[in-house]
């Protein structure tokens, strides 16, 4: 195990929702892709290449160089190329008609509005322990990070890993933390500090409510 930062150099932006974006979440998100995918059996968890602490990953979260940040809005909800194989599951009849039609007004294929922040930047960063070069790996293996990457956001150029000196990678010089941390879990890892608290989710997988608690959060 070491500590070092992980650089990736931006082709094209990044589409994020609402997320600290942690290295944490990068690295389960590529992993549970090559799950879904067949290319590995790996528990997207358990094979993180990171150390953690009673469920947290020691990674901080993305800092981007020199961002240029823009909303963007994505309705969608039936993805063509996809889901036409299964177009009997929500193709069906206008009323009072035989003319079929695609229902995305309701049930499972309803379309959804989404929000997202859209971040070009010459590069995205994190600080972590753990194994460098297999994190390193993962993020070249996977081509493309954040949300939208069918659309052609968060491509990567390459990805560059250093080995770094610091005291902590949860916590910044001027005591401040650098991700979302369990104030249950502050006492063990030996922070103190006044920063913002609010219900966040601090460990993979970051949508299962459960993994929600109230968190010290990096203030800016």
């Amino acid at each position: 195990m070491s500590t070092f930062r992980l650089t990736a150099y931006l082709a094209t932006p990044i589409a994020l929702g609402t997320t600290y974006f942690t290295l944490d979440a990068v690295l389960f998100g590529i992993l549970s892709d090559m799950r879904d995918l067949g290319i590995s059996n790996a528990d997207p968890i358990e094979n993180i290449p990171l150390a953690s602490i009673n469920g947290m990953f020691l990674a901080s979260a993305a800092e981007f160089h020199a961002p240029v940040e823009a909303g963007e809005v994505k309705i969608g909800g039936i993805r063509t190329v996809r889901d036409m194989a299964d177009a009997v599951a929500f193709i069906a009849p206008v009323r009072g008609s035989r003319i079929a039609k695609i229902d995305t007004t309701r049930s499972h294929f309803k379309a959804h509005m989404s929000r997202y922040r859209n971040i070009a930047a010459d590069t995205v960063s994190w600080l972590a322990e753990g194994n460098p070069l297999a994190a390193k790996r993962l993020v070249e293996q996977a081509g493309s990070i954040g949300a939208l990457r069918k659309d052609g956001h968060g491509q990567i150029a390459r990805v560059g890993v250093e080995e770094v000196s610091i005291a902590s990678v949860l916590t910044t010089a001027q005591g401040g933390v650098t991700r979302p941390i369990p104030i249950a879990l502050a006492p063990l890892l030996g922070i103190e500090t006044s920063d913002l608290v609010t219900v966040e989710t601090w460990r993979p997988p970051y949508w299962l409510a459960a993994n929600r608690a109230e968190c010290l959060v990096p203030t800016s």
